[in-house]
């Protein structure tokens, strides 16, 4: 398997979604090995912060510095926007699924943002029209 160093990638949800666009755009789209790579280490990135912020003394929680940023808001926003950029990627992964399905004459997967519903309504066990 190829070695990426996702050290170098964007872990700002919004800042992926443009890495993204731009690789698309450059004709270098993310391919599924690269995603399910990402998508792997993304996990062992937010399950290292989440084992970093529940070992933090109080101290560390309450933080110091210019901002009055409490060390443990600073570990959790970090967990927050890495789960975010791996929704972006997983997105990804799933239209390039979409597409191979189609190429082969089926139906896309369903998802469950698939399913829209009214404002107030709980969605459980409706289907999303044409299906």
């Amino acid at each position: 398997m190829v070695e990426y160093d996702f050290e170098t990638y964007p872990t700002d949800p919004d800042a992926m979604s443009e890495y993204l666009r731009e690789r698309e755009a450059c004709g270098n789209p993310m391919t599924r090995e690269g995603a399910e790579a990402h998508i792997a280490w993304n996990t062992a990135k937010v399950q290292e912060v989440g084992e970093r912020s529940s070992r933090m003394t109080p101290e560390e929680e309450r933080g110091s510095g210019k901002h009055n940023l409490s060390g443990l808001d600073e570990a959790l926003s970090t967990e927050f926007d890495l789960e975010d950029a791996r929704f972006e990627v997983e997105a990804v992964m799933e239209a390039a699924e979409d597409a191979e399905r189609a190429a082969q004459g089926k139906h896309p997967l369903k998802r469950e943002r698939d399913i829209v519903t009214p404002e107030g309504f709980s969605g459980m066990g409706v289907t999303p029209r044409g299906w």
